[in-house]
């Protein structure tokens, strides 16, 4: 016995259709609808797709990071933490090498976004915080 909705083969006790779901409880099980396999017509779709063009150059708006690159991010996040612990002697060197890595890695879109941006206000704080911690110390 076959579904007369969808087609599939069903066992001839079927009440309902295990494809579609359908009733077939109120048919007739020796008519030639049920007992035969229907034939079902598809509908040919087509589907457009729509015509783009894809640049390998970022363009403006566009703030995808190129994640195979991402030594830039990863140095500018540990150097950014790192300078905040030596922020804390008056020492800002790694402040300093952490923020230019972070402009680096954000303006080039290299690497991991949150990270790179992070990193590069981790380590433009550490800088801040090491000179403030550097003109306490003089005073």
């Amino acid at each position: 016995m076959y579904c007369p909705y969808c087609g599939v083969e069903l066992p001839e006790d079927s009440h309902f259709c295990i494809a579609c779901g359908k009733d077939l409880s109120g048919l007739n099980e020796s008519s030639e609808t049920v007992a035969e396999k229907p034939v079902i017509q598809e509908q040919a779709t087509t589907v457009k797709q729509p015509e783009t063009s894809y640049s390998t150059s970022p363009e403006i708006g566009d703030f995808s990071f190129d994640t195979t690159k991402k030594g830039k991010s990863i140095a500018a996040f540990v150097l950014g933490i790192l300078g905040m612990i030596f922020s804390l002697t008056g020492w800002c060197l790694l402040g300093i090498i952490g923020t230019i890595i972070g402009i680096v890695a954000v303006v080039k879109r290299h690497g991991i976004k949150w990270m790179a941006i992070l990193g590069l206000i981790l380590s433009a704080l550490s800088v801040f915080i090491g000179i403030c911690v550097a003109i306490a110390k003089f005073l």
